[in-house]
């Protein structure tokens, strides 16, 4: 912001010839300059002249205040800047009517001589920097600091708004039965994380977008204390992101549990129909560069026969919204035996996801079917 310098107001003539400035004297050789000022008789002291310029520098400071705390909450994000530029071009429009009215009074006081921005620096740069170009506000004539305010106040509510403070903002509501609210506001961009007070147990949430966004279809994630999404359910959508859409709360699907993180990113969006509830197992042979993928439920064992490749490695994959995460699956060779597959330390016959990629064969095998059961468990193979 431009600085406005600061003027001496004796340095005009017209100004000192009106306060009355004596020439200056020295008291003696190599000493400062005296300057001695003289107020005027009390027989030409004019009360009601010197109560309307007090009123007028009252005034003054209060809309200055008042401007400046307006500037303050378009910072904050709790007033927009269409509002608060409107209000402050009222503000000036008021104070250049006064003054204006001032000059016409009978005043011996130096106050009428002077340009605004002499008497007020803080105006200039605001001017500048603020006022909208060929605005026009209605002047309202300015007497006492109630009335002044109060016309300011009225320009602030009358100014077209965009709407509540947040407006352009993302807010998270979590509800549980015995824990108070948690809400949380999220910017539409970048992706932002933030961890809720209190953390739960909760069994609800609710996404507002505002109407500023510009993706109505912005969508969110709750994650649970084990950094897993947690599957929510609304009518019969159930997904593991959720979104506004003006249709009320997402209910957990599972059980009250607490949260960890709310996550709201630009790149979130829905299932697809069908997706996110299957498990599927991939083989593949980088070396021959064959890969295969089956598609299997939760709901009971399956089997089902697949091309015998060789194969040398199986991924499971387990769909966000299948409830037993650690489900496993068998790969069964040739002559009828479970597959042995390593990933890092482990070494075992059954296959399980948990986001840590695929399993390796010991040697390179024909495949005859593959088998995913809830029942199975862990099933170390012995080494040898």
């Amino acid at each position: 912001m431009e600085e406005t310098p600061e003027v001496d107001p004796t340095e005009d003539p017209e100004v000192a010839a009106a306060i009355k400035i004596p020439a200056k004297t020295k008291a003696s050789e190599g000493e400062l300059d005296i300057a001695v000022y003289e107020l005027e008789d009390e027989d030409e002291f004019d009360e009601e002249l010197a109560f309307i310029i007090f009123c007028f520098f009252e005034d003054l400071h209060r809309t200055q205040e008042f401007i400046n705390d307006l500037w303050r909450k378009d910072k904050a994000k709790e007033c927009d800047l269409r509002t608060a530029a409107v209000t402050t071009n009222a503000a000036f429009d008021l104070v250049r009517y006064k003054h204006s009215s001032n000059l016409k009074a009978p005043c011996v006081l130096f106050l009428p001589l002077l340009p605004i921005s002499y008497k007020f620096p803080i105006f200039t740069p605001i001017t500048k920097v603020i006022t909208p170009p060929n605005a026009t506000t209605t002047a309202s004539k300015l007497h006492y600091t109630s009335i002044f305010l109060a016309a300011l106040s009225a320009t602030t509510i009358a100014a077209p708004s965009q709407g509540p403070p947040h407006d352009n903002k993302l807010q998270v509501t979590l509800n549980g039965p015995h824990t108070s609210p948690a809400k949380r506001t999220f910017p539409e961009f970048p992706r932002t994380a933030q961890r809720p007070s209190p953390n739960g147990p909760f069994n609800s949430v609710e996404l507002h977008v505002g109407k500023s966004v510009r993706n109505p279809a912005s969508h969110c994630q709750i994650l649970d204390t084990a950094g897993k999404p947690i599957v929510l359910q609304r009518g019969p959508n159930t997904d593991i992101t959720f979104a506004d859409g003006d249709k009320g709360k997402w209910t957990f699907r599972d059980q009250s549990s607490k949260v960890s993180q709310i996550i709201c990113d630009p790149s979130f969006r829905q299932l697809s129909a069908g997706s996110g509830s299957e498990i599927l197992v991939q083989l593949s042979n980088q070396g021959s560069e064959l890969g295969i993928q089956a598609a299997f439920t939760e709901v009971q064992r399956q089997e089902k026969a697949v091309n015998p490749g060789p194969f040398t490695a199986v991924e499971v994959m387990v769909g966000p919204l299948v409830r037993k995460q650690d489900y496993r699956c068998q790969v069964v060779d040739k002559g009828g035996r479970a597959i042995v597959a390593t990933r890092g330390a482990n070494r075992d016959t059954t296959f399980s996801d948990v986001g840590k990629g695929e399993w390796t064969f010991e040697k390179e095998s024909e495949v005859s079917k593959v088998v995913c059961d809830p029942a199975f468990k862990a099933a170390p193979a012995a080494s040898g």
